[in-house]
């Protein structure tokens, strides 16, 4: 499911959780080219065990 929230610069995803790395990375291609995960934050787990995953950008 992709979701677009209340800011333009704002996309929520879910995708499964074996998949979740490969995605971010995809997408951090995709947005940045540079293949740097630096920006990559783990979160704690969500109440089901699945962990949450963000990528902040600063512009």
């Amino acid at each position: 499911m992709i979701s677009q929230g209340a800011s333009k610069v704002n996309i929520s995803l879910i995708v499964n959780d074996d998949e979740a790395e490969g995605c971010v990375e995809a997408l951090h291609k995709s947005f940045f080219e540079s293949g740097d995960l630096s920006e990559l934050l783990i979160q704690p787990r969500l109440g089901n065990g699945s962990p949450v995953r963000t990528m902040q950008v600063d512009n």
